[in-house]
């Protein structure tokens, strides 16, 4: 049975460690798709947590994220997300076999909960399923307090307000492809995001 928790962080490792790699690190891409889908998701369980699967392409520096696929069997808590057994089978029998695209990681959203806003943070059992070349986007999701633009953070990862919610987006990979130490945050770029603020959206203002 799949996991994922965020009541526990790792050890993070030191801010110059965290800085180096981060430059060394894959920029990851989120299609208009992508983003959707993990928007859609998070909230519509908001106060649970959400947990899927990413599509897309990779190079060697770059992963491109197209579709994030919702785990519909997925049993949720608060701080906990789950998929049985034959569920698993199942989703890796179907994703297993298309042609176009390839399984990325998973992804995966951390609520708030009362007044505790919640954020981006790993916690110590959400990387037991991560591969060393795969990439797991945290989505935290909050009550929206005022309105404010999406943009990059300066952890490379992004966030703004759409709708009634708060949003939080970090893409987290194992630096080098290879499963030592800690995940760190990829540069996240998302150029659709910004286009959320228009006039029609429920971002943006009217007349």
């Amino acid at each position: 049975m799949s996991r994922k928790s965020k009541t526990i962080a790792p050890v993070s490792p030191p801010p110059r460690l965290v800085a180096a790699e981060r430059r060394r690190a894959v920029e990851v891409y989120l299609g208009e798709a992508a983003l959707v889908s993990l928007l859609v998701s998070s909230a519509e369980v908001y106060k649970k947590e959400c947990y899927g699967t990413l599509l897309g392409y990779r190079t060697d520096n770059r992963i491109l994220v197209e579709h994030a696929i919702p785990y519909q069997s997925a049993q949720r808590k608060h701080s906990e997300v789950c998929l049985g057994a034959r569920s698993r089978r199942i989703i890796d029998e179907v994703l297993g076999g298309l042609p176009k695209f390839k399984v990325l990681g998973e992804y995966h959203s951390h609520p708030m909960f009362g007044e505790r806003r919640a954020n981006i943070r790993l916690g110590a059992l959400d990387t037991i399923d991560m591969n060393g070349d795969d990439v797991q986007i945290i989505v935290a999701i909050n009550d929206k307090k005022r309105r404010q633009p999406w943009r990059i953070r300066t952890d490379a990862a992004m966030s703004g307000t759409y709708a009634n919610y708060h949003f939080s987006i970090g893409a987290y990979v194992y630096p080098g492809r290879a499963k030592r130490g800690n995940p760190i945050l990829a540069p996240l770029f998302c150029p659709y995001a910004f286009g959320l603020l228009g006039p029609g959206s429920p971002n943006g203002r009217r007349g």
